[in-house]
């Protein structure tokens, strides 16, 4: 049995879109693997601010702010500066002159693969080393939208910035920093 003239038509219609498919196909492909490949070559860090309760032995407990970077890519990553980010809408940068403790990575500092850089400050010290930040750029009626705007920055010898917003139980440490003293 021959085909007729309308199913040899059809095919040979259908048959035209093979070379453009697999020329798509080639191209999808090249692209992605032209993305994995430079995906390895980028920073990538995972930054997170808290607050975190210290003990061991023969040492009292004590709370303090904990600023955490871990590099989760794997170029290796120069940490150069900390800052806060305050502000909703016009972002100011604090510098952050991290705290040079038993505790504390000193800065400039490299992280390869999977490493971890930490800054730990005891709480009391919070109130006076960020009164600034507080004063300038959270007041005001709006202060709980200001104080979730907070956010840890961590800059690199790359230019790359990395941000995290601040842990639920150090952005109210920081509204009880804002919140009036009320006196008898």
């Amino acid at each position: 049995m021959q085909p007729d003239s309308t199913t040899i038509h059809l095919w040979t219609f259908i048959n035209s879109f093979a070379g453009w498919l697999s020329a798509l196909g080639t191209i999808a492909a090249v692209i992605t693997a032209l993305y994995l490949s430079r995906k390895e070559h980028r920073v990538n860090l995972e930054v997170s601010a808290g607050v975190r309760i210290f003990f061991g032995q023969g040492v009292p407990q004590q709370k303090y702010l904990y600023v955490e970077v871990v590099n989760i890519a794997r170029r290796p990553a120069t940490v150069t500066t900390v800052c806060w980010t305050a502000g909703p809408f016009r972002k100011q940068q604090y510098w952050w002159d991290v705290p040079q403790n038993r505790f504390s990575s000193v800065l400039p500092v490299t992280l390869v693969d999977g490493e971890t850089a930490r800054w730990m400050m005891p709480l009391e010290e919070l109130p006076a080393n960020f009164a600034e930040i507080a004063g300038a750029e959270l007041s005001g009626l709006s202060r709980r939208m200001r104080v979730r705007s907070v956010k840890v920055t961590v800059s690199t010898s790359t230019g790359e910035d990395f941000h995290s917003r601040l842990g639920k139980d150090l952005r109210e440490k920081f509204l009880k920093i804002l919140s009036p003293t009320r006196t008898a």
